[in-house]
Order: C-alpha cells, then sequence, then structure tokens
C-alpha cells in the first residue's frame, strides 16, 4: 500500500511539473506547438477524467492552432465535468488541480471561439448558462449586451452581480429611472475596463470604442 502511495505521489509530481511547463509555454511564450507535446503526455499518464488543468490547456492549444472543432468539444466537456454533480466525488488528485476555479475560464474561452466563428447564439447560450452567476461570466454578459447596445439586459446582468457594489448598483439604478441612458452605460463600460482580470486588450479596445461612440 505505502508503495502504491509512494508512486501515485510520484506520478502525480511528474504530471504537475508536464503541466507547468505547458502553462508556462502558452501562458509566456505562447508556443503553442512546443506546449503540446508536454499536454499530450501528461493526457498519457492521467487516469482520472477530473483532472481538468491538462484538457483545459489543451483546449487553449487546439483553439490558438485553428483546430476549433477539437477546442470546442475539449471546453464543451470540461463545462460538463464542472457541472457534474459528482465532480469533487470522484476527482482524487484533490489540490494538484485547480479543479472547478478553470470553470468560468473555459466558459469564456468558449464563447470566445464561438463568436470568433460568427456562432452568436451558441456563445451568448454559453455565457447565460452560467448558473452559478460567476462574477468573470457575469461580466462578460454585461459586455456582450452592452457592445449590442442592449441596454435592458446589460443593466439585469449588473444588478446580478454579486461582486458590483451596492453604491454602484444604486447609482445605476438612479440614472436608469431618470433616462440617462448614455451616462448609465458609461458607468457599466468603466466598471467593466476596472476588471484587469477579466479583459484581454482586445476587449478593452472594444469597450473604449463604445465609450467614445457615446460622449
Amino acid at each position: 500500500m505505502f508503495q502504491k502511495d509512494k508512486e501515485l505521489k510520484s506520478t502525480l509530481t511528474y504530471i504537475s511539473n508536464l503541466i507547468s511547463i505547458s502553462a508556462n509555454l502558452i501562458f509566456n511564450q505562447l508556443n503553442f506547438e512546443k506546449a503540446r507535446k508536454y499536454v499530450d503526455e501528461a493526457l498519457e499518464l492521467i487516469e482520472d477524467h477530473n483532472f481538468t488543468d491538462a484538457f483545459y490547456l489543451k483546449a487553449l492549444i487546439e483553439h490558438n492552432t485553428n483546430n476549433y472543432q477539437k477546442a470546442i468539444d475539449l471546453y464543451i466537456k470540461l463545462i460538463n465535468l464542472f457541472r457534474s454533480s459528482n465532480f469533487d466525488k470522484e476527482s482524487s488528485y484533490g489540490l494538484s488541480s485547480k479543479g472547478k476555479t478553470l470553470y468560468p475560464f473555459t466558459v469564456i474561452q468558449l464563447y470566445k471561439l464561438y463568436m470568433t466563428l460568427n456562432k452568436e447564439s451558441l456563445a451568448l447560450n454559453v455565457l447565460l448558462g452560467n448558473e452559478n452567476n460567476y462574477y468573470l461570466v457575469n461580466m462578460y454578459v454585461i459586455k456582450h449586451f452592452l457592445l449590442k447596445r442592449d441596454l435592458k439586459n446589460s443593466a439585469n446582468a449588473y444588478f446580478r452581480n454579486i461582486l458590483i457594489s451596492q453604491k454602484n448598483k444604486d447609482l445605476l439604478y438612479k440614472l436608469l429611472s431618470e433616462n440617462k441612458y448614455k451616462q448609465a452605460i458609461y458607468q457599466m463600460i468603466n466598471e467593466l475596463l476596472n476588471t484587469k482580470e477579466v479583459f484581454s486588450d482586445d476587449d478593452k479596445e472594444e469597450l473604449q470604442k463604445l465609450l467614445q461612440s457615446i460622449i
């Protein structure tokens, strides 16, 4: 038994190292093809289907090397895993995996991919399926509707976001009740632009253009 536990820990350490190398190649060097080698090796060693990190990195690789259908399949597989009621019970890798913390990032990546493919209906469905109202996903819902000039739905998403202060929500409600729609949009855009951990430079450029169009 001790030997098996020792072997398992050794394997997990090796897998974690492969994942770390892959993540560095993807996020810091944008070297997706080189990262693929390490991710694929990790996937060969993984028996537990809930070790989500490797699947997420694999999806990013396929996404960024234009293998879109493979990426979509992996993102959907991950989302279904995260939503499974047995997800936490079935995982045996514990702290060696980021687990459900990857859920909102997976949803956002799938949304972006569908938008790239001009499949807006599917993209929006991915965001609106965010049943746990994750902050990061909710911010993308606000952005999506704002860029469509859909003030009603963007405001509804804003009010649902539990991490936006009540003070800011009260201010938005006041602006809307006074029919000050441009000011309301301005407030929501600024809230999004200050959310550093969510939006890429491209996202922020879109929002800045919208901001300029209403000033």
